[in-house]
């Protein structure tokens, strides 16, 4: 196997729309939507929390959302350039007014983002100051609150895994007697 075809295979497998049995093309469809959907508000998210951490003055996490952002923007221009489509030249058949205004929201927010981080690099010190000091005496009360915070969080980890097994088995079930009526009343 070459290396490009791993490299296509392991990005398919992460986008994860094969294994879905989807009974039409409207549903892949409005699955990609949601999907799409969804990376949109992610890259507004990490834009608005770039700018709220760069107030607050944290350039590592500023950072870190930039460079979280350019490496999905670029994922998602390689992806597509892989399959055969320009991103930009599918943004150009947009309305321009429309195109514009959510650059423009894009950029004010990263612009806002970089420039309190500069402040803050230049002037050492945040535009908005915020401190927060958490003391905790004692080691076994450190302890017991490490080990505390880590089995909850595995508990909801188990129980998130245990929610989608739930809903996978519900729908299948649903499926299976839908198709069981529909073989009664042929």
């Amino acid at each position: 196997m070459t290396r490009r075809k791993l490299i296509d295979r392991a990005a398919e497998q992460l986008i994860d729309v094969e294994h879905i049995s989807l009974a039409d093309e409207r549903e892949r469809s409005v699955y990609l939507e949601a999907k799409a959907f969804h990376g949109e508000l992610t890259t507004l998210g990490c834009l608005a929390l770039a700018l709220i951490v760069a107030v607050l003055g944290h350039p590592a996490a500023t950072i870190s959302l930039f460079l979280l952002l350019a490496l999905t923007a670029s994922a998602t221009g390689w992806y597509a350039k892989r399959r055969g489509v320009d991103e930009w030249e599918l943004q150009s058949r947009g309305p321009l007014a429309r195109t514009l205004a959510w650059t423009g929201v894009h950029l004010v927010l990263g612009f806002g983002a970089w420039a309190a981080m500069l402040y803050h690099l230049v002037r050492g010190e945040a535009l908005l100051p915020f401190f927060f000091e958490v003391e905790v005496i004692g080691r076994d009360l450190q302890d017991f609150m490490l080990i505390a915070g880590l089995v909850l969080t595995g508990i909801g980890f188990l129980a998130s895994l245990a929610a989608m097994w739930v809903m996978v088995l519900h729908y299948r079930r649903r499926a299976r007697l839908q198709d069981e009526a529909l073989d009664d009343t042929d």
